[in-house]
């Protein structure tokens, strides 16, 4: 639980950090568009994917971060990674092509491994945009720039201000809940609870002895939130100013004109589905 790094802020002094909070958040949104387009053929959009990790990672550098944190975070998703993959190959979407190897009287084809690999890549590229965004944007950031760019939503009369104070708080506070968890399962387990062995009845019977305390540390800390928020004159309702706003410089137009390229160069892939392994002759698996 504490290698969870979504959520939680590093104060260091780099480019990344310095950054307007508009210019981050259209960060994630072109990361997030380009992740999930369809590049042709299975190979280009894995390496398309490969290509963006590999930016993501420069980043994380110029940011000073530590990536290793990332993969770390990787375990509390083991569960959903092993069920995608008996999933696909129990029940695989595309039963032709070529074997890849053979479990039993099971064939597992090679479109198999690479439908997998796209699902496994963007969860992992979710994962790492929005912890570098999340570890770069302090949470009033956060909020600031979810207000800015769903400001057109007033219009309609939508709640923005409510609704980007909501969603800062709750990526806030995960790194509190993981903490929290962590805290009760040692504190449980040291008063005899096993969360591992036993059989299935006495696992619902720990998990529930963990979720209880959970639920009333977080009903806790809300309250305690929302008393801070009214000692220190937090109305919703009221028009909201700023003491310092933050303006756009060259730094910040640099880095928006690169990610107008990206976003560029990722949708001309996408239209035209050019592919360099035919371009080149490239002989590889069907």
């Amino acid at each position: 639980m504490k290698n969870i790094a979504l959520g939680k802020y590093t104060n260091y002094n780099t480019i990344i950090h310095k950054l307007d909070y508009r210019s981050k958040f259209m960060y994630l949104v072109v990361f997030m568009v380009i992740s999930f387009l369809s590049y042709g053929s299975s190979y280009m959009t894995v390496t398309v994917d490969g290509i963006i990790f590999l930016i993501i990672i420069i980043l994380n550098f110029i940011a000073k971060l530590n990536f290793l944190e990332l993969f770390k975070s990787l375990k509390a998703l083991w569960f959903m990674i092993v069920f995608l993959c008996v999933l696909n190959i129990f029940i695989p979407g595309q039963t032709t092509g070529d074997i890849a190897f053979t479990i039993g009287n099971l064939n597992v084809y090679y479109a198999t491994i690479l439908n997998l690999s796209i699902v496994f890549s963007r969860i992992i590229l979710i994962l790492a945009m929005t912890t570098l965004y999340s570890q770069t944007s302090k949470p009033m950031e956060m909020t600031k720039a979810l207000e800015w760019f769903f400001s057109p939503l007033k219009l309609i009369k939508v709640p923005v201000s409510k609704l980007a104070m909501a969603i800062s708080l709750a990526l806030r506070f995960i790194p509190t809940l993981f903490e929290d968890t962590s805290r009760i399962m040692k504190a449980q387990a040291s008063r005899g609870v096993d969360y591992k062995n036993g059989k299935f009845k006495d696992k619902i019977k720990s998990i529930s002895s963990l979720l209880i305390p959970l639920f009333i540390s977080s009903f806790q800390a809300s309250d305690t939130l929302a008393d801070a928020l009214i000692s220190r004159g937090y109305n919703p309702d009221d028009k909201r100013t700023k003491y310092k706003e933050r303006k756009i410089n060259i730094s910040d137009i640099i880095f928006i004109l690169l990610l107008i390229l990206i976003l560029s160069l990722c949708i001309t892939q996408a239209v035209l589905k050019f592919d360099i392994y035919n371009f080149y002759n490239i002989s590889l698996p069907n």
